[in-house]
């Protein structure tokens, strides 16, 4: 096994794209337990369950963005990730009805995985020993916490896994930024990134075609359009600032860019659980206006609400960016984040087409701006230095 060398031509194979492409059943098992539960406690679960599932895909993802292997060694490492990440894509809904063994193994054994690789990696590759000795030590002691509390009873069981989780993430935050000399790369990432959120868009577009099949009256037809809108918008705002050098300029830009790297890459999480949770609300909103003519509470929360959290989530992700945001780009983001919050709050007496309209239309201007105003058209520099907050 490699180090990735510094300067070589880095993309994502076809293997890794098979790969991200398996994930797609886990977030459609999180998008029917959102669909089946759309409540304050439904909207909970979605987003606690949510941070395993992308931790999973995260921990190999940046393993092999860091360490070239060989190929078959590759491809059988890759077989493996497949297989434990659809037992715990299948064992999602049963860990609602407390029945979480499927689950929680195949977690486990992604973590496993992930220790046996640094391992290897801290005893083969120069240079690699204090990073990787770190995160294998991390990842060995939440996979063991993690293990033992199956023994445990649910609600105790629940809060150490949650533990796990928040110590893992933050254990790896630690082992780079307490690492002098980090081992040389060609960062991929940011095309993950990338291929992921337009995995989560097309379960969202998914979602809304759902919808449309049970389209009766040009309101809901009109609801419906509007969330096919809202995903292509979600696709302009993200994309139009994808930036695939952002990480290799964080590793090269000292300590505060590679602590701004961690935002940039962790508050990928919102953004995902935003898109997807979005689309779960355009569904409900289709079914709403069948019904009656103003949207329920728990169809406001997923739909004006997982808005409200993907324009927040992408606004930070491209500020920790060494390109950021202008200040007065993302003062028009808070702005209408601040709109799709109160729409969710505050918006149950007003007529149901009403808020999807306003919601599409405030999220139209929001686009219109920054095309005009960061349009990559006009020469816009991605990897300049943003203008004050």
């Amino acid at each position: 096994m490699a180090s990735a060398p510094h300067g070589a031509d880095r993309r994502a194979t076809w293997l890794e794209l098979f790969f991200d492409l398996v994930f797609v059943v886990a977030v459609s098992k999180l998008a029917g337990m959102l669909l089946a539960d759309p409540s304050p406690r439904g909207a909970l679960v979605f987003l606690a369950l949510f941070v395993p599932v992308w931790w999973a895909w995260i921990g190999i993802s940046y393993f092999v963005d860091q360490f070239e292997l060989p190929p078959l060694v590759e491809r059988l490492l890759m077989l493996e990730q497949i297989a434990l990440s659809i037992g715990l894509a299948v064992g999602l809904p049963d860990v609602v009805k407390g029945e979480p063994a499927l689950f929680a193994w195949s977690y486990f054994g992604l973590r496993l995985t992930l220790v046996l690789l640094y391992s290897w990696a801290a005893a083969t590759v120069e240079g690699a020993r204090p990073l990787c000795a770190k995160y294998g030590a991390s990842f060995a002691l939440g996979a063991a916490a993690w293990g033992l509390a199956l023994l445990l009873p649910p609600p105790t069981r629940t809060a150490v896994w949650a533990a796990v989780l928040v110590f893992e993430i933050i254990a790896t935050i630690w082992a780079y930024l307490s690492t002098p000399d980090i081992p040389a790369q060609v960062s991929h990432m940011p095309e993950r990134f990338g291929l992921f959120t337009i995995i989560v868009l097309g379960e969202s577009v998914l979602a809304v075609t759902t919808g449309i099949g049970d389209v009766e009256g040009p309101a809901q037809l009109a609801v419906a359009a509007c969330g096919v809108v809202l995903a292509f918008f979600a696709w302009w705002l993200y994309f139009d600032y994808a930036d695939e050098a952002v990480i290799d300029r964080a590793l090269r830009g000292g300590r505060a860019a590679l602590y701004l790297s961690f935002v940039y890459g962790y508050t990928h999480l919102p953004v995902f659980a935003g898109i997807v949770a979005t689309g779960v609300g355009v569904e409900h909103a289709v079914e709403d206006i069948a019904h009656g003519a103003t949207l329920s509470g728990t169809t406001r929360l997923a739909l004006c609400g997982g808005l409200a959290l993907y324009l927040a989530a992408v606004s930070v992700v491209q500020r920790a960016a060494p390109g950021g945001l202008l200040a007065r780009v993302l003062a028009a983001r808070v702005g209408v984040t601040a709109l799709l919050a109160a729409l969710g709050l505050l918006g149950g007496g007003l007529p149901a087409l009403a808020v999807v309209l306003g919601m599409t239309l405030a999220v139209a201007a929001l686009v219109a701006f920054e095309y005009r105003t960061v349009s990559p058209h006009k020469d816009r520099e991605i990897g300049a230095a943003p203008e004050p907050a």
